[in-house]
């Protein structure tokens, strides 16, 4: 079962802000774009890859797990998408 996590939530385990996520989504860093669900976006872990990949960061150990267990090549995002 895939689990769900809040833009907020997103942005404190990257290290980032809501603002720099969405800016993600708009410039196509992330896709299939997070399901919106309530008018709330509902990052999986290919997009909080993604996004971590985009911005430079290391993806904490268990996230990155669930990435590679759904599928998603994850380099831990150090230096992707430069």
């Amino acid at each position: 079962m895939t689990k769900f996590l809040s833009s907020g939530a997103v942005a404190s385990l990257l290290g980032t802000t809501e603002p720099r996520l969405n800016g993600l989504i708009r410039r196509g860093k992330i896709a299939p774009l997070p399901e919106l669900i309530a008018g709330r976006r509902a990052w999986a872990a290919l997009h909080i890859s993604q996004a971590a990949s985009a911005l430079g960061v290391t993806l904490p150990e268990e996230l990155r797990k669930r990435a590679v267990a759904e599928g998603v090549e994850t380099d831990g995002g150090e230096g992707a998408g430069r």
